[in-house]
C-alpha cells in the first residue's frame, strides 16, 4: 500500500526473511541483496551482530562468511514507486510462479495441468495446503487452504 518496489518480484517464493539472506534468495532479475543494507545475526555460541552488506561477498544464491550464523532480522532499502505497477508486477510473478510450481507438481504425481479460461487446473488432495494457500488464478480469486483440503473432496479437484 506504500508503494515501495525493489522486491516485488521476490513475491511467492517459499522460506522466511532469515532464508532468503542466507542464500541472496532471488528470481527474475531481482535478489534479495539488492535492496538489503544490513541484517541482524547470532552465532551457534550466542553472541548477536550486525552485518552490513557491503562487508559480505554475495553472488548469485550465495553469501560467503555467514555459515556459521542464524539470521535473525534484515533491514532493507525500498524505493518509493507506484503502488498501482508494483501490484501488477507482483501479480504477474505469481501467476508465472504458481502455473510452474503446478507443473511440477503434477509431472511428480502423474497429473498433467490444464490452463484453460474456465478450469485453472486437476488439484490431487494430497497437496500440501500450503501449497496453495493466498495464490492469484485467472480471475484474481483466491484459492483457500480450506477449500482445497476438506476431507470431503474427491480424489481430485477442479478449481
Amino acid at each position: 500500500e506504500e508503494g515501495l518496489a525493489g522486491m516485488e518480484k521476490l513475491s511467492g517464493i517459499p522460506g522466511s526473511v532469515g532464508g532468503a539472506v542466507y542464500m541472496n534468495a532471488g528470481a527474475f532479475g531481482q535478489e534479495t541483496f539488492d535492496c538489503l543494507e544490513y541484517f541482524d545475526v547470532i552465532d551457534f555460541e550466542g553472541r548477536p551482530a550486525t552485518l552490513l552488506k557491503e562487508d559480505l561477498k554475495y553472488a548469485y544464491r550465495k553469501v560467503e562468511g555467514i555459515e556459521n550464523y542464524i539470521v535473525l532480522s534484515a533491514s532493507f532499502q525500498l524505493a518509493k514507486d507506484d503502488f498501482t505497477q508494483l501490484i501488477q508486477t507482483r501479480n504477474s510473478i505469481l501467476h508465472k510462479r504458481f502455473g510452474n510450481r503446478l507443473l511440477r507438481c503434477f509431472a511428480r504425481v502423474g497429473f498433467a495441468a490444464l490452463h484453460l479460461d474456465t478450469v485453472i487446473c486437476a488439484v490431487p488432495v494430497d497437496i500440501e495446503a500450503d501449497f496453495l494457500v493466498n495464490v492469484p488464478v485467472l480471475s484474481n480469486m483466491m484459492v483457500s487452504a480450506s477449500a482445497i483440503c476438506s476431507k470431503n473432496l474427491p480424489p481430485f479437484t477442479v478449481i
